[in-house]
């Protein structure tokens, strides 16, 4: 900017001078047209009026001798016109193209090609230096206008994400609440193995047998002294007084009330119950586990085979022992699902400090401490984590006023309860597959009696 400056007041000067020259020039035109006179000393006019020029003047007479006062410029200018039109025409024209000639020269060459140009060149370039300087501030004006809307748009996205990433109290019961879900499910299918595992040594033979007793005596015996010790009610079979019933039998002392007929009731045992404290990994007995294998054995294969049975190598016992098989296999399908119920129910793993989110969210419910111990257990079963997530959570009034949320919050509640309604599915699913089983052996069992019965009639018609 102050090069440009520098070139602008250059120019302007040298403007200045050239129009200084000019004036000079025009002067010199002049006072070459009208000559050069020293004034002289005039006379005053008297009594002839003066002309408007005032003060010094020239008396003149006119043809009829009539005398008047004339300015002294006047004078000289009129004498210098008669002198130049008596040297004639000609040089009057002669002057009047050299002054011509001369001032087209000044025009053409010194405004023309030098002042002209010059100065469109120097117009030219403060235009440019100006238009920049003006597109560098429009710049600046667009350059602040992208700032602050990329700053508005950072800070809408920023209150987005502190208004979106703010999870209420609710939705964090589901995250607690499935945190050990996983685990309590894997428990349960180990569980499960576990009592498939003992339902099948018992029907093979493999525990609470005895050679010596008879077919099945040991199972039985073993059976008919923990009915006496723990199932057993002196009410039972008609009591109508102190030797009637079963007050023989009974053994009273050491029985167990709350476990009393527990042997046979499938309701109070396992579908009304929500959690049962099973563990066969852990080398403790408990009551539920009892319990559980004296339903099982009383529900399936009453009578267990004799765990001794003689002259295998015999070709007409091999067939008999290979349907005791087939019996078995087909009883096991039966057991499975009861075990599967029983795995479900039995103590949950309790990581992750799962079981005291699950004891708060049931809490909501109304329920007291004491309750939700003696109902759900110290560690909650895979079932019970299942019913309350699934079911429970729903129940509590403060689940459907916490959906006034910000949107995200109920869109991650929509994903979480898409979640536990596959995990629910899935379990719909596994329960209607060993439905599915127990239908298609039932049939099958059905099948292969009408096929014997069919191939004994073919025989006697042979016959």
């Amino acid at each position: 900017m102050g090069r440009l400056r520098l070139h602008t007041e250059k120019g302007v000067l040298q403007n200045a001078i050239r129009v200084f020259l000019f004036a000079i020039c025009v002067f010199l035109s002049v006072w070459a047209l009208t000559g050069y006179s020293t004034p002289v000393s005039a006379h005053v006019c008297g009594t002839v009026p003066e002309p408007p020029c005032g003060g010094t003047c020239h008396i003149a007479q006119d043809l009829a001798g009539i005398g008047t006062c004339e300015c002294i410029d006047t004078l000289l200018a009129e004498q210098a016109v008669i002198r130049f039109h008596e040297q004639g025409e000609t040089q009057i024209l002669r002057h009047m193209r050299e002054q011509f000639h001369l001032h087209r020269e000044w025009v053409v060459w010194d405004y023309i090609y030098n002042l002209y140009p010059q100065s469109l060149m120097l117009m030219t370039e403060q235009m440019s230096n100006v238009a920049m300087f003006q597109m560098l501030h429009v710049g600046k004006m667009f350059d602040a206008k992208l700032h602050l809307e990329s700053q508005r748009l950072f800070n809408e996205l920023q209150n987005e994400a502190a208004k979106d990433y703010q999870p209420s109290d609710s939705f964090c019961y589901f995250g607690t609440n499935v945190r050990s879900l996983a685990h309590s499910e894997n428990l349960s299918l180990a569980q499960q193995a576990s009592l498939n595992q003992i339902a099948m040594t018992r029907q093979l033979g493999n525990v609470n047998s005895s050679p010596t007793a008879g077919y099945g005596a040991g199972d039985r015996r073993a059976r008919w002294d923990m009915f006496v010790a723990q199932y057993c009610d002196p009410h039972d079979n008609n009591w109508q007084g102190a030797t009637t019933g079963l007050v023989d039998v009974c053994n009273t002392g050491a029985a167990d009330t709350e476990r009393t007929n527990i042997d046979v009731d499938f309701g109070r045992l396992i579908d009304s119950s929500r959690y049962l404290e099973i563990n066969y990994n852990d080398n403790v007995t408990t009551a539920d586990e009892q319990d559980v294998i004296s339903l099982g054995n009383n529900l399936y294969g009453n009578k267990a085979p004799d765990g001794d049975i003689r002259f295998m190598d015999r070709s007409s016992v091999q067939h008999y022992y290979m349907s005791l098989r087939s019996v078995i296999a087909k009883r096991s399908v039966a057991q499975n699902t009861y075990n599967a119920l029983v795995a479900m129910k039995s103590a949950g793993s309790g990581g992750g400090n799962s079981p005291d989110f699950f004891h708060a969210l049931v809490r909501d419910l109304g329920m007291s401490v004491s309750d939700i111990e003696e109902i759900f257990g110290e560690n909650p079963s895979y079932y019970g984590q299942l019913e309350a997530v699934g079911k429970k959570i729903f129940q509590s009034t403060d689940f459907f006023a916490d959906l006034q949320d910000k949107p995200m919050n109920v869109k991650r509640k929509k994903a979480a309860l898409n979640a536990i309604e596959l995990m629910l599915d899935r379990a719909i699913y596994e329960s209607e597959l060993r439905h599915e089983m127990i239908l298609s052996v039932l049939l099958s069992s059905n099948l292969e009696d009408s096929k014997e019965e069919d191939f004994r009639n073919f025989r006697s018609m042979r016959n």
